[in-house]
């Protein structure tokens, strides 16, 4: 599973220092069990960079 640290969020779905996973739909789930679909992008931390300016590192696989 791929798994990244929010670097700027919302403070409320996603939270800075937090970890995210990508499940098997390359989606996430935020901290208030809503779910970011990839809708037209890859993935769902790749839409939350883009549609609201959050950024996001990828950590690596442990």
């Amino acid at each position: 599973m791929r798994r990244f640290r929010c670097i700027k969020g919302d403070g409320y779905y996603f939270t800075p220092g937090l970890v995210y996973t990508l499940n098997k739909e390359n989606s996430v789930d935020g901290n208030r069990g809503s779910t970011i679909n990839r809708i037209e992008y890859e993935t769902g931390i790749e839409w939350l960079e883009r549609m609201e300016n959050m950024k996001f590192e990828e950590l690596p696989e442990e």
